[in-house]
């Protein structure tokens, strides 16, 4: 997952920036970092509480077949297809 998907599913879902960070335990100024794409990393473990938290609600992040990050998609949309 990179920053444009987390903020794309963040939206997606009407979730601000504080309430996630809030559900994951980081820093609100740290998620937003991550988010605008400034080259600023989190720590592995935090990176996998925000998707885990993302895929709680219902998003499914897609990659290309090389590993790189496409976008988001709804989870019910891919049980139906």
């Amino acid at each position: 997952m990179d920053g444009k998907q987390c903020r794309a599913a963040r939206a997606w879902l009407g979730c601000e920036a504080r309430e996630l960070a809030r559900a994951v335990g980081c820093n609100r100024d740290t998620l937003r970092r991550f988010e605008v794409g400034d080259g600023h990393r989190l720590r592995p473990a935090t990176e996998a509480a925000l998707r885990a938290e993302l895929e709680s609600r219902g998003i499914v992040f897609t990659f290309s077949r090389d590993g790189d990050p496409l976008g988001i998609e709804e989870a019910r949309s891919r049980i139906c297809e």
